[in-house]
């Protein structure tokens, strides 16, 4: 009987330490997972986005109008002559817009393309910001200095394009 009691305390030591070695290996299990939440929110504002500039037209050769080209060839430029054109910049978006003019020529003639708005100095680029329905005029006045004056040009033709650049302001 004696040997009884030992074999069922030696059968509850083993089932004791069997349970504490089980429960060694699953308390750091569960204690080490890792739980996490998160969240964000965002929103967008969508806006119509309507710009243009105008005043400056050339013809294709189907006679359909090409925005932003000044055609130069039917108002002759010499050495020393200088040519002044109006260009509106306006937008009519939802939005504010910045804008960068710049004259551009072909390269044929020596020609120089500067803005000037109001009184203000002339610059080689129109920048400027435009609120929701809003414009600016400028002045493109372009040159073509007397100092140029090699025979190498006589019968060229050039072109000034006129490229504005727009871009929403937040």
């Amino acid at each position: 009987m004696e040997q009884n009691k030992q074999n069922r305390r030696h059968v509850w030591m083993v089932i004791a330490l069997y349970l504490l070695l089980v429960a060694a290996l699953s308390v750091p299990m569960t204690v080490s997972k890792f739980e996490s939440t998160a969240s964000a929110e965002d929103s967008a504002v969508i806006a119509a986005f309507e710009v243009a500039y105008g005043e400056a037209t050339e013809y294709d050769v189907n006679g359909a109008p090409a925005a932003g080209v000044i055609n130069l060839s039917g108002d002759m430029m010499y050495p020393g002559d200088t040519r002044t054109y109006q260009i509106k910049v306006s937008n009519n978006s939802d939005v504010k817009v910045s804008y960068r003019a710049k004259g551009i020529t072909y390269g044929t003639l020596p020609l120089q393309c500067t803005f000037q708005k109001a009184t203000e100095p002339a610059v080689s680029q129109a920048t400027g910001t435009l609120e929701y329905e809003g414009y600016e005029i400028w002045k493109l006045i372009v040159t073509w200095p007397a100092a140029d004056n090699e025979s190498a040009y006589a019968g060229q033709i050039d072109a000034v394009k006129v490229v504005v650049d727009f871009e929403q302001v937040n």
